[in-house]
């Protein structure tokens, strides 16, 4: 029997190891486990507030596209009311000049 006594301590002692180690790792596992859901967590908040973000930026977008928009139509009537003007002040001119040449010469 020592021959088998000697074997069952060493195995006993390998088993305490071996239970140990798992004890151990099963640990790291939850650790992971818990940093892992935690990350898992941040990432869904990280993309809420990236969607908030996305959306708020193709807002500010249409936003500028119309003030874009608004500007362009203002500078386009500005062009056009200084184009009537011009003409107008041409012909205003045109006709004093008519009216002068076609004015009798005083005797």
């Amino acid at each position: 029997m020592p021959l088998f006594k000697g074997r069952s301590s060493l195995l006993e002692v390998q088993n305490k190891a071996l239970i140990k180690t798992a004890r151990e790792r099963a640990a790291r596992i939850d650790e992971l486990e818990r940093e892992l859901q935690s990350s898992a967590s941040q990432i869904g908040q990280l993309q809420r507030e990236f969607q908030t973000a996305q959306e708020r930026a193709d807002k500010l977008e249409r936003d500028l596209q119309t003030a874009q928009d608004r500007i362009d139509k203002v500078e386009r009537d500005l062009q056009r009311d200084k184009v009537e003007r011009d003409l107008q002040n041409a012909q205003q001119g045109t006709e004093k000049s008519n009216a002068i040449s076609n004015r009798q010469p005083m005797r």
